[in-house]
């Protein structure tokens, strides 16, 4: 039995998981991030190791924590308001964190001050370090 949402299977199929709009906005971070892209646990394994990143969410204050400027955070809207994000939660950056230790979030405050938007799309944002 295959997994559908294991991208080494499949050809171009689309995880059931991912939107339309949530796909093309990943297509989007993997092609224009000088880093990696961002995102939640199930964003992180649909890309490639190389550019993918679970984002890290500072558990107090609800903010990313990236680690450098290079990097595009990509958030799910839709998915996040409906039933919350899987991110890693630590107040510091990790190259490497423990993907069993993530926490269900539907809170993210992106800081006006410390990003920009750079992705807008039906239910996908796209933020790099304003830096």
């Amino acid at each position: 039995m295959i997994a559908a949402d294991n991208s080494n299977f499949g050809g171009e199929s689309q995880t059931p998981y991912l939107t339309q709009g949530e796909t093309t906005a990943i297509k989007y971070g993997t092609e224009y991030s000088a880093g990696v892209v961002m995102s939640d646990y199930t964003v992180s394994r649909k890309i490639q190791t190389e550019k993918s990143h679970i984002l890290i969410v500072d558990p107090e204050t609800r903010t990313p924590v990236t680690g450098t400027t290079d990097h595009i955070i990509l958030l799910r809207d839709e998915e996040l308001r409906d039933r919350g994000l899987q991110v890693y939660p630590s107040s510091e950056y990790s190259y490497r964190p423990w993907l069993g230790r993530v926490m269900n979030t539907k809170t993210i405050i992106i800081p006006d001050d410390e990003y920009l938007k750079v992705y807008d799309g039906p239910d996908t944002s796209g933020y790099i370090s304003a830096s």
